[in-house]
């Protein structure tokens, strides 16, 4: 793909030529301003399903616990920690976790943006505007937008990858390297899966170069045994007892390095290898839309950034040829693959005529407007079929549940707190288990994800169970709803306390 450093003719171009700082700038800028929009929409609660159900009450533990205690449970998960770090730090000055959570993703979004930036223009050697270019037309796609929503661990490891891939010397020696195989080491810190991803990147760069510059391949061999340390720790976890934050977490049954997507009970199961395919199918079709035609048109990168999203492509097909035997989260290597995509947009609006760029502008707004402002429950028809909303919520202003029901959920279990159910088992599902955790300190909590597993807390339980759902049937979220023999106790607005 082939796309001049000197673009005068372009109109990016001529308004930030010679301007990198400011360029750099608004690289960070406009993805911040982007996906503050959602954010702003939903008042003062944070969107995203991991914010409300790992971030925020990671911070409230260690408000509780201290930093020791918050900071063993990641070391004993074996989890990747630099994000568990900054919030841990964020903790220490007294941020409230509202707040951060409010400002972490908007953050994470920016970083995101100056790293496609700083790799469009030092790697590539584009032009500053065609680097600013990259980094907003980035956000205006559904790949990016999804993981900028709750994935910040993913986000951030994407980033330190750009950031190091930018940085790399001609030399093949260790020291004028030392730079980006810092940024590789805080990328692998970051997230278990981009690690992963990147073991199997720099095994077939390794491989694949050895013959032709030996050199260069002993420096992937480096990066890979870097990478490869990493992931080993990260597989030497010890079995699960507990989750990141204290025991409260739902854990999937069927979660492990390599899953059977068609055993009954996971987080991610199916009843059919059909079922499978078909949700595949449509959501890499939905996910992957925008790239098409600038891919065949403009090609790939002839980099590592390439072979690093088509590696993590390969790895999210893996359930369509053996479902039964396949890496977790296919959709999760999905999402990162497609950042490996991106650079293929703005050569492709480059070469365009004015109709062709506003044709294009339009397809993107059509797919990622209605996901960034539109509320839950009003999603765009082809974001709220059950068939992709498993792995891409209808909307970007929601967390776990709606957000107009924030304020009635925070009422009742504030309610709960100062009654005596407050010293009930309280059994939550997976949608409302952090936020009973953040604003139920010391109550019994029992996460769970199904309804056999909240038959299994009841008939366990010595004492009586209560939980917390919608009053009414919504289909919100089908996977469960209050069984016969418990009834409302109190009710806020659409959400209601149960009691047997």
């Amino acid at each position: 793909m082939r796309f001049p450093r000197d673009g005068k003719n372009r109109v990016w171009d001529r308004i930030l030529l010679g301007r990198t700082g400011s360029a750099a700038v608004l690289a960070f800028a406009i993805p911040f301003l982007i996906r503050s929009v959602p954010e702003l929409l939903a008042g003062s609660f944070p969107i995203g399903f991991d914010t409300v159900n790992l971030y925020v009450p990671f911070q409230v533990s260690c408000n509780r616990d201290g930093i020791g205690g918050c900071l063993g449970a990641v070391s004993g998960t074996h989890a990747a920690p630099l994000l568990y770090v900054i919030l841990a730090g964020a903790s220490i000055v007294g941020a409230s976790p509202f707040l951060v959570a409010k400002v972490l993703g908007p953050s994470l979004a920016g970083a995101l943006g100056l790293s496609l930036f700083t790799f469009s223009t030092r790697r590539l050697g584009w032009s500053a505007g065609s680097g600013v270019v990259l980094a907003s037309i980035a956000f205006l796609t559904l790949p990016v937008l999804r993981l900028s929503w709750d994935l910040h661990r993913n986000t951030l490891a994407l980033s330190f990858v750009l950031f190091s891939m930018s940085t790399p010397s001609p030399e093949t020696r260790l020291r004028p390297n030392a730079v980006s195989l810092g940024l590789l080491a805080f990328a692998a810190l970051s997230h278990e899966l981009v690690t992963a991803v990147l073991v199997v990147t720099f095994a077939v760069l390794s491989i694949g170069m050895w013959s032709r510059s030996p050199a260069r391949a002993k420096m992937h061999l480096v990066r890979l045994v870097l990478v490869g340390v990493v992931f080993a720790y990260y597989l030497a976890s010890p079995p699960q007892t507990r989750g990141i934050v204290g025991v409260f977490q739902a854990q999937d049954p069927n979660a492990s390095f390599l899953v059977n997507y068609l055993a009954p009970g996971g987080l991610y199961s199916y009843p059919g290898i059909g079922e499978l395919w078909l949700q595949m199918a449509l959501t890499m079709t939905l996910v992957l839309i925008p790239f098409a035609f600038p891919v065949y048109r403009m090609g790939l990168l002839s980099s590592e950034l390439t072979v690093f999203g088509l590696c993590s492509l390969v790895l999210a097909a893996i359930p369509f040829v053996s479902p039964t035997f396949a890496p977790p989260l296919w959709h999760r290597w999905l999402l990162i693959g497609a950042i490996a995509l991106l650079p293929s947009l703005p050569p492709y609006l480059a070469v365009l005529s004015a109709p062709g760029k506003a044709g294009v502008l339009a397809l993107l707004a059509i797919l990622v407007v209605p996901f960034l402002v539109l509320p839950a429950g009003a999603s765009a028809p082809f974001l709220a079929t059950s068939w992709t909303t498993r792995y891409i919520p209808g909307s970007m202003v929601e967390n776990s549940i709606p957000i107009d029901d924030c304020p009635a959920l925070v009422a009742a279990l504030t309610w709960v707190q100062d009654s005596p159910y407050n010293h009930s088992v309280f059994a939550a599902q997976a949608r409302f288990a952090g936020w009973t955790y953040v604003f139920l300190p010391g109550v019994d909590l029992r996460p769970f994800w199904s309804a056999a597993e909240f038959d299994s807390i009841r008939s366990s339980s010595a004492t009586p169970v209560i939980t917390v759902w919608w009053a009414g049937p919504t289909g919100w979220a089908p996977e469960f709803s209050p069984p016969p023999g418990l009834h409302i106790v109190h009710q806020e607005g659409n959400i209601a306390i149960y009691s047997e």
